[in-house]
């Protein structure tokens, strides 16, 4: 009867096409578990104790209805793990020893052998290794190479430099003012005191700014919560709770809220374009600008993002290893030292499987939006023909997102597929192209650049915003207009064929712009004063020391979850609770981290950008450009994530 009511279910889950879009748990509980890991410690007490990780096929010599099963369910690419592709770490010394012959050279058919053993007499299959590697105690035997000396020596000429500039500050050495200048960049307590301080701007305009703030702290957080499933995903005990959450619609606040990034674009668009025009009030906006305005960008932006690309191409091996360092750390740092040139030319979101600081990509996104940005802020700096020209570049954006999707008959958002997930998605042609590549992201910049012009072009008119307030409802709806909006995502995960390629492209060239247009209203309404609600939170000035610190935490929250997982020996398994620990555990690590980063590397090179600006303008006029309301608040306000 059971075995009826089995094949039944199969029947009615079963599609035409071959593919098992859900299993029951009694029948999940007949696949072979995706992972295991035997005892790290344990098995390598001795120097020729053996303890190798193996990425394996399930084959099978003759007919299977349990590979099929397997194979059929793992066609379920967006929503299952493959689990005819297995990865076991194993303790060879303890669990191999009828195949060992040679402790030193473990082969894939030595490793065969000793798998097939379990899983003949468990599954009635056979395995076939794809690839493996090994440890043993020897491999905790690590050398210093040029490279980290080269490194260290670097860091250290950083850390000195922050000590003098400290010294120096405090006691006030009669050297000349403008030596005293330059070293009081790398003072810690003067740049603590920027740290913490809450700052009136002198131009009001600035400070209607302020609930910027709440938007890097909230997405910071977000981004974070997001990347905290990627380790489950990797040393995984239960598989099914990832593949059951696709089911549960709230789990798509994470698993569909990658397009909440966009909001980064308008927020960056925007104040490029609104500091711009700021700065147009004391100095006519000429095209020297652009190399000016795009080196001050790359110093700005390059600092925290070279020592961090540094310390993981080098150091972080002496970290210490685990079962999972070759799919965590190591990954990082072979990529770091083979492609950190892509990652600090901002070149990176180009590339497939850019391991290197993989958030990076967006600061390659960002880095290409500025130089369109700040090139179009100087051709259109009469009014003229402002609104067509964002128009078009805004219609552009669209259709080279819709042609993308069309040719290469892709997804419109990023799809957590686990098994590409698991690998951070080297090969997964959704994130290497439509998520991260410039040219998709055009439209949100544009949206963003289009908002400066209009905030600054309203408070130049004066209006009355109070003739606007009984228009607040819709104001009050575009928060949870976004909400719906990551939600809809959802749509691309339910069981069935995938979704026509017009549904998929007509998706792709409005979430987008949709999503764009809804945070330049909450930023606008929030500007202008239109509610009391949403801009006491927005405003609270509990935001503000955080968002200084984002930018840091955006780059050095993922080595930390790398970090995490290179050093853990055993499997993670999935709850709500867990979750939260691993969150609220790499959120406080990042901050805290992020602090003495901030201190000793992002601010001094900051106020580095600022004095050297400071300097032109002063040889340039009699009397220097206030940069405080110009182009460098420009930049720090639009790089600091």
């Amino acid at each position: 009867m059971l075995t009826t009511l089995s094949v039944l279910f199969l029947v009615i889950f079963k599609q035409c096409d071959g593919v098992i879009y859900y299993l029951n748990e009694t029948e999940y509980s007949r696949l072979p578990p995706i992972y295991h890991v035997d005892n790290y410690t344990e098995c390598l007490r001795r120097p020729d104790d053996v303890y190798c990780t193996v990425n394996f096929d399930l084959v099978s010599d003759e007919r299977s209805e349990l590979l099929e099963l397997i194979q059929e369910y793992s066609e379920r690419r967006v929503t299952h793990f493959n689990h005819s592709k297995i990865r076991h770490s194993v303790c060879v010394t303890h669990n191999c020893q009828p195949y060992i012959r040679n402790k030193t050279a473990v082969t894939a058919e030595l490793l065969e052998g000793c798998l097939n053993d379990t899983f003949w007499k468990d599954y009635n299959l056979k395995t076939k290794v794809e690839n493996h590697y090994c440890h043993t105690l020897s491999d905790n035997n690590l050398e210093v190479d040029a490279s980290d000396i080269v490194v260290a020596l670097v860091l250290l000429a950083i850390l000195l430099l922050n000590m003098i500039g400290s010294i120096n500050d405090i006691k006030c050495t009669s050297k000349s003012k403008e030596e005293r200048s330059l070293l009081s960049c790398f003072s810690v307590s003067r740049n603590w005191k920027n740290l913490i301080k809450h700052t009136e701007h002198k131009d009001p305009r600035l400070q209607r700014l302020k609930g910027i703030n709440f938007w890097r702290c909230i997405i910071s957080v977000g981004v974070i919560m997001v990347h905290c499933i990627w380790p489950f995903l990797i040393a995984l005990n239960n598989p099914y709770a990832v593949e059951m959450n696709f089911y549960d619609l709230s789990q798509h606040i994470i698993i569909s809220g990658s397009i909440a990034l966009q909001a980064y674009l308008v927020i960056s668009g925007f104040l490029l374009a609104y500091k711009m025009e700021l700065h147009s009030e004391q100095k006519r906006l000429n095209w020297r600008m652009v190399p000016k305005g795009l080196l001050m960008r790359y110093l700005r932006l390059t600092p925290v993002y070279a020592v961090t690309i540094a310390v993981m191409a080098t150091w972080i091996k002496f970290a210490g290893a685990g079962p999972f360092w070759e799919v965590s750390g190591d990954v990082e740092r072979s990529h770091c030292r083979s492609r950190w040139w892509a990652s600090l030319l901002y070149i990176n979101n180009y590339f497939y499987n850019a391991q290197c600081v993989v958030v990076g990509w967006y600061l390659g996104v960002d880095m290409q939006m500025f130089v369109l940005g700040i090139i179009t802020c100087v051709a259109l700096r009469n009014q003229r023909h402002r609104a067509a020209v964002l128009a078009t570049l805004f219609i552009l954006g669209m259709t080279i997102l819709g042609v993308h999707i069309y040719v290469r008959d892709l997804y419109p958002i990023l799809i957590m597929e686990p098994h590409e997930t698991r690998s951070l998605f080297e090969s997964d042609p959704n994130f290497n192209e439509v998520y991260k590549m410039g040219h998709n992201n055009i439209v949100s910049y544009v949206v963003g650049m289009a908002l400066g012009y209009l905030v600054y072009r309203l408070q130049q008119l004066d209006i009355d915003i109070n003739k606007y307030k009984k228009y607040r409802f819709i104001y009050w709806a575009l928060l949870p207009m976004l909400i719906v909006i990551i939600l809809s995502g959802r749509m691309f995960y339910r069981d069935g064929p995938k979704e026509p390629i017009y549904v998929r492209v007509i998706y792709g060239v409005l979430v987008k712009p949709i999503f764009a247009v809804s945070v330049a209203g909450i930023l606008c309404g929030t500007i202008f004063k239109l509610d009391g609600v949403y801009r006491r939170v927005f405003e609270w000035r509990i935001w503000t020391t955080p968002a200084r610190l984002s930018y840091c935490v955006y780059i050095i929250h993922m080595p930390f979850l790398r970090l995490f997982l290179s050093l853990r020996t055993t499997l993670l398994t999935l709850s709500s609770l867990n979750q939260l620990l691993l969150l609220f555990g790499v959120t406080a690590i990042s901050f805290i981290a992020a602090v003495p980063l901030w201190l000793l590397v992002e601010a001094p090179f900051v106020e580095l950008t600022k004095y050297w600006s400071s300097r032109q303008s002063t040889e340039a006029t009699e009397k220097p450009v206030d940069y405080t309301n110009g182009t460098q608040e420009k930049i720090e306000m639009n790089t600091n994530l």
